[in-house]
């Protein structure tokens, strides 16, 4: 069976090295027969517009997968428009059988950081459970540190 993936990440231009590693990714899914659909984020991006837009554009692609590259400062100042960007995909992912799968590079832990901004790391983590099927840590002390539950998530 063949599979088609989503890829959503920073663009692969070598200003971030999430980008390169998702063109990098993208380019051995292909070689192994699956088909890649690529979206670019603005990771430089200060309007939730965009973010909305692009994980819209996502679930229009009707993939069988829709893979997102995460680090928080990606998504707009302290990752304020993660829940505006995983909204869609949480609709997408219950309602039309989409598989939202999230490579987490960061995360904030709540239990790090004081006063809002661990109010905001409980929100933002909290978002990205709700919205994902599978998380996958590129750090195995940020996995065992983030509270998921582990049938979620993967090292």
């Amino acid at each position: 069976m063949t599979y088609s993936v989503t890829l959503i990440g920073t663009p692969g231009n070598g200003i971030c090295g999430i980008g390169e590693y998702t063109d990098q990714f993208g380019e051995w899914l292909e070689q192994k027969g699956t088909n890649v659909c690529r979206i670019a984020i603005n990771y430089e991006g200060r309007n939730p517009i965009h973010f909305f837009k692009q994980s819209v554009n996502a679930i229009r692609e009707r993939n069988d997968v829709i893979h997102v590259q995460y680090h928080y400062s990606l998504f707009g100042p302290h990752g304020c428009w993660t829940p505006v960007f995983f909204l869609p995909l949480l609709i997408a992912s219950r309602f039309l059988n989409h598989i939202v799968v999230v490579t987490l590079h960061d995360l904030r832990i709540p239990e790090e950081v004081d006063g809002v901004k661990a109010l905001g790391a409980k929100v933002l983590n909290w978002a990205l459970s709700l919205c994902s099927d599978q998380l996958i840590f590129l750090a195995e002390d940020v996995a065992e540190k983030s509270h998921f539950q582990e049938r979620q998530y993967s090292v």
